[in-house]
């Protein structure tokens, strides 16, 4: 339990300061790209499955 509880008498540096922001930067940008594939899903399937049939019909 102290080791736990040790971590906060230890004074924050620039560089654990810019890890966290980067870290929860990188956790919101796959949470944001997640809820627009789930918003937008027709328009991503449909807009996807639309260049596949035009780029078999150019090959044929």
């Amino acid at each position: 339990m102290k080791k736990i509880l040790g971590w906060t008498k230890k004074p924050v540096t620039w560089g654990g300061y810019l890890k966290l922001c980067g870290i929860s930067a990188i956790i919101s940008m796959v949470i944001t790209a997640g809820c627009y594939v789930y918003i937008f899903w027709d328009n991503i399937s449909g807009f996807v499955s639309e260049k596949i049939n035009k780029r078999k019909r150019t090959e044929e």
